[in-house]
């Protein structure tokens, strides 16, 4: 079975997510999802029961994910992913480098000086799995947490080293998995 997404309406699905959401659950057939040429502001998730899932593009400069959910909009880190695949059987072919680019411009979130911040940074390398180095201009911080997969956001905080966990100044965020680090906002000279 093949399903076509072209943004200008000549298929039957002008949305990725519309093609998803036509999938037959739990499916023992692949199904080929052909987005076509384009650019496809949305946030796409593969739930678990669209299985035997293949997404083909028109190549990488063709066919572009795009997305700019952020905490500072109010959406959560570990939901903020354009492209998410909890899917245990899904393949993709093509997918463009664009994915991972975010939304032109700056979000900012306003700290009060002496606060304390706990950040949860998710690797979701889906084009290039690396390890990926993080470092905090003018803080150092404590690496209270990490692991492998998607972070779970009533699991994980259980398993937190709060008595003794390492101070850094840079950390890296595993592929394909996630650390945690908390630190207290005072060092407002430092960032100038």
């Amino acid at each position: 079975m093949v399903m076509i997404v072209a943004k200008d309406g000549s298929s039957n699905y002008t949305t990725i997510g519309a093609a998803l959401k036509a999938v037959p659950e739990k499916s023992n057939q692949r199904i080929i999802i052909h987005v076509k040429k384009g650019i496809y502001t949305e946030k796409v998730i593969v739930d678990q029961s669209k299985r035997n899932v293949m997404m083909v593009g028109d190549g990488m400069n063709d066919t572009i994910m795009s997305g700019s959910l952020n905490v500072v909009d109010g959406t959560p880190t570990f939901s903020s992913a354009t492209f998410a695949i909890p899917s245990p059987s899904l393949t993709a072919d093509f997918l463009p480098q664009q994915l991972q680019r975010p939304m032109p411009g700056t979000k900012v979130k306003l700290l009060d000086y002496k606060s304390s911040v706990e950040l949860v940074l998710q690797g979701t390398n889906l084009v290039a799995g690396e390890d990926h180095p993080m470092h905090l201009h003018g803080h150092s911080f404590y690496v209270v947490g990490w692991g492998f997969g998607n972070f779970n956001k009533k699991k994980d905080p259980l398993r937190f080293n709060l008595i003794d966990p390492p101070h850094q100044n840079t950390a890296l965020v595993p592929k394909n998995g996630w650390i945690a680090i908390s630190f207290n906002y005072r060092n407002v000279n430092n960032l100038n």
